[in-house]
């Protein structure tokens, strides 16, 4: 009788594997899909249909909100956390800048004849993205080095 009940218990285990690993698939699947479409409807809107400096707000917006909102779908979690809203500031300011220099190509922009604030700004973000991520890994290694020691005393 209760080799009976292990193997219900497997038989569940297993429907709950086979029951995440689906579910995780369609998350991923819904996940790339809001994002790479989102990406393309803020560029097309953006660069194509404005083709200004409104436009470019306008594609950096919706791709920081169709990045995080993918993002979100992609970690399976409920609340956004740092990394997600990071990734998500990054993504879209460096799409921005890159819409910027299309731009800037093909217009004459009287407001931003130099783009040299730009450069900066983004040298900035990106390094700041990285340095932020470094500190992180740094703070997690020191804990758990610390609580390593501590249950050794």
């Amino acid at each position: 009788m209760g080799n009976k009940k292990k193997q219900n218990n497997q038989k569940k285990g297993d429907l709950q594997l086979k029951s995440n690993e689906n579910w995780s698939s369609k998350r991923f699947f819904a996940g790339s899909f809001i994002i790479i479409i989102g990406f393309g409807c803020s560029a097309y809107t953006g660069l194509w249909k404005f083709h200004s400096l409104a436009g470019l707000g306008i594609m950096g917006m919706g791709i920081l909100l169709t990045v995080l909102i993918g993002s979100g779908i992609l970690s399976g979690t409920t609340p956004l956390d740092t990394g997600e809203v990071r990734r998500s500031i990054t993504i879209s300011i460096i799409s921005v800048f890159f819409g910027f220099m299309t731009l800037n190509g093909t217009q004459n922009l009287s407001a931003f004849t130099s783009s040299n604030q730009f450069w900066w700004l983004l040298i900035a973000l990106v390094g700041f993205y990285f340095a932020g991520r470094s500190a992180e890994e740094i703070v997690k290694n020191i804990a758990k080095r610390n609580k390593k020691d501590i249950g050794k005393v």
